[in-house]
């Protein structure tokens, strides 16, 4: 990729209002406030410096050293650094330039205990030294949003593709970093599910958030986290206040209105894309849910954008 293309694609980023759009994930707020991709300026230009944002970098391309203090973390094609706010940090690049893609966005607790588990979320980035190496699931979906951005033609259809992906990424990230998502890969061999119904509510979003476009069977999810379903929508409804089924459908048709109102997917394609596989059944849900058919609200959604 040379430097026009570099150049297209942040430009075409700014085309882009889906990057800058909050979002949830399991009670964390996320706030993107920029994405680019760049070739690093030399050493002897920058100083050392930090951000308000968190910095969540991803080597496209050749290899790159971060220096916190007098550490160093030399990171290769496929590895990712995820730098909090107000770290100072420098950096070294060998001779072949770099190329790197940046994600700065703010992240927040939005419950209770918001300072502590903002603070375990921090001290859980230090203690992995910032980096991740040979991060595949999260470094091959940024390289498939920079495709996206490399070959767009039609703004309005690929942008629901990135929101998707946008979102699946934090998804990976926080996989990797939160102990008790780190755990859930374990399944339950590792977690005392009875001591913390907190944990396995949360726990059981992930899972539907990271499947959503499949189904999803209950017996599949009750033999994932090793308890039967009726222990598991007991749980899930005392945390949540709705059953796993409810909160699966929500999940499926809040996806689906986004696909409906930012995309001219066909309507059976976005069925799809929400897990659902018998379109007549989908249209039936989504009228159900929200009142009128799957084609009525695209029309009335795209109508009120255009206003």
């Amino acid at each position: 990729m040379n430097h026009v293309e570099i150049v297209n694609i942040n430009r075409k980023i700014r085309q882009y209002d889906i990057l800058q759009e909050a979002f949830y994930i399991s009670g964390f707020l996320i706030q993107p406030y920029l994405f680019h991709l760049s070739v690093p300026e030399r050493p002897n230009r920058v100083s050392a410096h930090m951000h308000s944002t968190y910095e969540i970098s991803t080597i496209i391309r050749g290899k790159f050293t971060y220096i916190f203090d007098s550490k160093e973390y030399t990171l290769n094609t496929g590895d990712v650094i995820i730098i909090p706010p107000h770290v100072k940090h420098r950096w070294d690049i060998p001779k072949e330039e770099p190329l790197i893609s940046s994600f700065m966005c703010f992240i927040s607790f939005t419950g209770d205990a918001s300072k502590k588990k903002m603070l375990a979320f921090d001290n859980t980035v230090g203690k992995r030294g910032y980096s991740f190496k040979k991060f595949k699931s999260y470094s091959n979906i940024i390289n498939n949003i920079i495709s996206i951005l490399r070959n767009a033609d039609s703004i309005t259809f690929e942008e629901n593709e990135m929101e998707f992906l946008i979102e699946l990424s934090y998804v990976k990230l926080f996989q990797e970093l939160l102990p008790e998502w780190s755990d859930a890969k374990r399944r339950s061999a590792s977690i005392d599910f009875d001591s913390s119904s907190e944990k396995l509510s949360e726990l059981m979003k992930y899972y539907i958030y990271d499947n959503i476009t499949k189904k999803i069977l209950l017996t599949e999810l009750g033999k994932y986290f090793g308890v039967s379903v009726s222990h598991l929508n007991r749980i899930f409804i005392s945390e949540t206040g709705m059953s796993v089924g409810k909160f699966i459908t929500e999940t499926r048709i809040d996806l689906a209105k986004r696909f409906l109102k930012r995309s001219n997917s066909h309507i059976k394609v976005i069925a799809q894309k929400c897990g659902y596989d018998d379109f007549n059944y989908f249209c039936r849900r989504f009228k159900k849910e929200i009142g009128m058919t799957p084609s009525h609200y695209r029309e009335k959604s795209q109508s009120s954008l255009s206003c």
